[in-house]
């Protein structure tokens, strides 16, 4: 069920990004790189590429044991 107050940068998806985290269960980290991902042409380009990045080396960090 698409919110009404979702950005049209979310809500172009056939389910947005909200919609998909939260059936699938994901955490902090992997929902803020499916949504940078997904947003990343209709609002902030290079700038949310380089967000989920970060958040996939966040997940590389914990997964590796280096938490700093």
């Amino acid at each position: 069920m698409k919110n009404t107050l979702d950005p049209e940068y979310y809500t172009r998806f056939k389910i947005t990004p909200r919609e998909y985290i939260v059936a699938n269960g994901l955490g902090w980290d992997a929902g803020n790189v499916i949504k940078y991902v997904s947003r990343h042409d209709g609002k902030n380009g290079t700038e949310d590429l380089r967000k989920a990045i970060r958040y996939i080396e966040f997940m590389i960090e914990q997964r590796e044991g280096h938490n700093e």
